[in-house]
Formats: C-alpha cells, sequence, structure tokens
C-alpha cells in the first residue's frame, strides 16, 4: 500500500497492489521475503526507472569490503 498524509489530515490510500508468494519462493526465511516485497513492489511503482542496491558503508565511507 502507498499512503499519503496531507498536512494536518489522516493518511489516505493512493495505491494498492498484491501477489501471490510463487511455490519457488514459500520456504524463504520472512525478512528475504519482505526484502523480495519491496524489490518487487519498487519495480511496479516504478518500472523504467533502476533499482540499485547498495550495501552498507564501511567505517572507512566505503561500500562492501574496500
Amino acid at each position: 500500500m502507498l499512503l499519503q498524509k496531507p498536512t494536518g489530515r489522516q493518511p489516505s490510500l493512493v495505491y494498492a497492489v498484491s501477489r501471490r508468494t510463487p511455490p519457488a519462493e514459500m520456504n524463504y526465511h520472512s525478512s528475504k521475503l519482505e526484502l523480495t516485497a519491496v524489490i518487487w513492489k519498487i519495480s511496479k511503482l516504478r518500472p523504467k526507472k533502476p533499482l540499485f542496491l547498495l550495501p552498507p558503508k564501511n567505517s572507512n565511507g566505503y561500500y562492501g569490503d574496500g
């Protein structure tokens, strides 16, 4: 669900979509299922824009092991 909250008012529903979990994903851990759902939802809301997932920055301020 995508909600929008105008200033000083209750949130209202803007967009909703759902899907069934495919058999291949039935045994995924809950955190992996949630990540899969987020990626699927973003791809539905922004179909022509690429999605980049970056690992957390390390203590040096760089992404990954470097």
